[in-house]
């Protein structure tokens, strides 16, 4: 639809801006925004793994213990819809371990 492919335009732009910036922070949000939009709504879950392994590896990088969690939960998802079950299986646990290790009950319950 229109609204998905203006979404789809308007985060890319987001996106070239945060990079010129160097705003790392907001290009983690956008990677997830985006990766978000092309597997509930583009049902592209290839492009949408492409997405959170981008925002992984800048949570990585920041030492951004929450937002690699959740990059690892997307990221088994993402597997999940491809049926690439053993991957998807695999980033669950890591979103596991990470909850455990970081005492999140909440997040550990999610996985």
């Amino acid at each position: 639809s229109g609204l998905v492919s203006d979404a789809k335009t308007n985060y890319e732009s987001a996106l070239a801006v945060a990079m010129e910036t160097g705003n790392k922070t907001e290009q983690i949000n956008i990677y997830c925004m985006l990766g978000d939009l092309h597997s509930e709504q583009l049902h592209e879950p290839q492009v949408s793994h492409k997405y959170y392994t981008e925002m992984l590896a800048l949570a990585r990088d920041l030492g951004m213990n929450d937002k690699e969690g959740l990059a690892c939960m997307k990221l088994g998802i993402a597997f999940f819809e491809i049926r690439e079950y053993e991957s998807a299986l695999e980033w669950r646990h890591n979103f596991l371990r990470m909850s455990q290790d970081g005492g999140h009950k909440k997040e550990e319950a999610r996985a």
